[in-house]
């Protein structure tokens, strides 16, 4: 069972990190954890990476956004060449918007 769990005073320090595969697609590992604090970004460490983690923890986020009925669509970009992330975010049922802000490529999903 995925847990989701907000980065706070008491578990900054657990020294995660992303892979060596996905350093060139996002921030240093602090300013990576300093985005998950106030939850713009998403998380998952390298021990973690590749095994379905983060497909479920991004369908609790949306399954959370959608129970709060705020919401009507989720917009997020990739890095180019993120090919993981661009598959997960498609198999979660995203699509490309086609437009583009410099090496960030936009997707959405309308929730329902």
């Amino acid at each position: 069972m995925i847990r989701l769990e907000s980065v706070d005073p008491g578990n900054w320090r657990l020294g995660l990190k992303v892979s060596e595969s996905q350093k060139g697609f996002g921030s240093d590992d602090m300013r990576l954890l300093a985005r998950t604090y106030d939850f713009s970004q998403l998380f998952i460490d390298e021990r973690y990476q590749g095994k379905g983690f983060g497909t479920e923890a991004a369908k609790q986020i949306l399954r959370m956004m959608e129970s709060d009925g705020r919401y009507d669509k989720v917009i997020l970009c990739y890095i180019d060449g993120n090919e993981a992330a661009r598959n997960m975010y498609e198999k979660l049922g995203f699509y490309l918007t086609g437009e583009c802000d410099e090496d960030e490529i936009m997707m959405e999903k309308v929730l329902t």
